[in-house]
């Protein structure tokens, strides 16, 4: 302070202000310092996610994506050949009723013969 008061007053303010714009150049710089390591650390966070996690989550997500589709497709291939089954147990059923009932209309007609020759043979019989 006693220096201050024994120079002149127009070196005083010059001396303040250089001073002060010293001081005010250091802060700036030093800001600047810490936002360029700011953004160097979250680039390098960044960077590093990116070339050691990405990987393996997409890795991770193609192979899962990979299993679903290998298990939707079995599950497809597991219902198709369980209605083609049911279409050809279908079927078979069909042709067995089919087949009884071709053979049980064969059964009634002779039935219908035989009680028809039984009539003819009770009327011919009979009083």
């Amino acid at each position: 302070m006693s220096r201050t008061m024994t120079k002149s007053p127009g070196q005083n303010d010059s001396f303040d202000f250089s001073q002060e714009g010293n001081l005010y150049a250091v802060d700036s710089l030093n800001n600047l310092n810490k936002l360029n390591l700011c953004i160097d650390e979250s680039q390098d966070l960044i960077h590093e996610d990116s070339t050691d996690e990405m990987p393996w989550s997409t890795m991770r997500g193609q192979c899962i994506f990979l299993l679903t589709l290998i298990i939707i497709a079995a599950v497809t291939c597991i219902l198709i050949l369980c209605i083609v089954g049911f279409f050809v147990q279908a079927k078979k059923d069909t042709d067995d009723m089919l087949t009884r009932l071709t053979s049980g209309g064969k059964e009634i007609e002779e039935l219908l013969s035989i009680n028809h020759l039984i009539f003819k043979h009770l009327k011919k019989n009979g009083p």
